[in-house]
C-alpha cells in the first residue's frame, strides 16, 4: 500500500499534460471619456467589433492565460479563480485611455465545459476611473469607461506530453 502511495506522490510531483486550445472570437469594446473642455464637461463615446482567433493556455498555478488577434485588434489576458483578472485589449480611438490609472477593474469568465478547456466561454472585463478631486488634479478627466466582451467557442485543441509523468499516465491508461 505505502508503494502505490508513494508512487502517487511521484506522479503528482511530475510535470502534466498541457494542452493549448484555439477558439473561434467575436468581440466588442467600448469606451467613455468625459472631460472639461473650456468649462464643458464633454463626453466622448466608441465602439469597436472584431472577430478572430484566440488561444487559450494553461499556466503556473491553474492560472488561464489567452490571446486573441485578428483584423479588429490583438489583447490578452489572465483567468484566475473564475474571473478575468488582468486584460488588455483595442479602445476606441474616439474615447481613447486617459492617464488616469484605472479603479475599480476586473471581469468575470463564463464557461461551459472543464474550466481548463472549455468548449465554449465568455470574457468580461471593465476598467473605470472617477475623478473625486477638482477636475484639474485629474488632468481634466472628470471619468471613463472602458469594457471588454467576448465569446469564444472552440476551434481545436492540441496536447503535448511534458515530463515522465505524463508518459508514466500515458502508459498506465487503458
Amino acid at each position: 500500500m505505502n508503494r502505490w502511495l508513494a508512487l502517487a506522490f511521484v506522479l503528482a510531483a511530475l510535470p502534466s499534460t498541457a494542452a493549448t486550445a484555439t477558439y473561434n472570437f467575436v468581440w466588442r469594446s467600448t469606451a467613455t471619456v468625459s472631460r472639461v473642455e473650456h468649462g464643458d464637461t464633454v463626453t466622448r463615446r466608441g465602439e469597436m467589433n472584431g472577430t478572430g482567433t484566440l488561444v487559450l493556455s494553461q499556466g503556473d498555478g491553474g492560472l488561464l492565460i489567452f490571446e486573441f488577434d485578428g483584423p479588429g485588434g490583438s489583447g490578452r489576458g489572465t483567468v484566475g479563480l473564475g474571473a478575468v483578472e488582468a486584460m488588455t485589449f483595442p479602445t476606441p480611438p474616439e474615447a481613447g485611455i486617459p492617464p488616469s490609472p484605472p479603479h475599480p477593474a476586473g471581469g468575470r469568465f463564463a464557461f461551459e465545459g472543464d474550466p481548463a478547456s472549455p468548449t465554449r466561454f465568455a470574457l468580461t472585463y471593465v476598467e473605470a476611473f472617477i475623478c473625486r478631486a477638482e477636475s484639474q488634479a485629474c488632468e481634466n478627466v472628470m471619468m471613463w469607461e472602458r469594457t471588454f466582451q467576448g465569446t469564444a467557442t472552440l476551434a481545436r485543441v492540441k496536447t503535448r506530453h511534458e515530463g515522465i509523468g505524463a508518459r508514466l499516465v500515458a502508459a498506465d491508461a487503458p
